[in-house]
């Protein structure tokens, strides 16, 4: 497990990795670390994420655009974890506005999150 608490955690489990968002406001330099991080963790290979949002509030529109630009690299698709209406309006405006490279889907359920993405293998 490699771990930026400041951040984010990273996990790696069975195929998939797992991205803890430990911050509640994403801003450029959040963002640009954690891509940075995360690309280091896995060692450019690709891989699916499973990203828990359920912490996050807000995200500044430049960390929107550079997850976007950025985010695709070494990264098959994702789902997201919400479980409040700031974190799921932070995901759904993300994904719908900034239009990530990769496929990316909201869940509230870790469990369906998790078949979800076992069947984008």
């Amino acid at each position: 497990m490699t771990d930026f608490k400041k951040y984010m955690t990273i996990k790696e489990c069975n195929g998939f990795v797992f991205v803890r968002w430990n911050v509640e406001f994403i801003t450029l330099k959040v963002a640009t670390e954690t891509v940075k991080n995360r690309t280091e963790a896995t060692e450019g290979k690709e891989v699916l994420i499973l990203s828990d949002a359920r912490k996050l509030k807000a995200i500044t529109k430049e960390a929107r655009k550079h997850l976007a630009e950025h985010i695709a690299n070494g990264v098959k698709g994702g789902a997201v974890l919400v479980d409040s209406i700031e974190s799921k309006m932070v995901a759904k405006f993300f994904l719908e506005i900034n239009k990530p490279k990769v496929k990316f889907k909201i869940f509230d359920s870790e469990k369906v999150a998790l078949t979800w993405l076992k069947m984008q293998k």
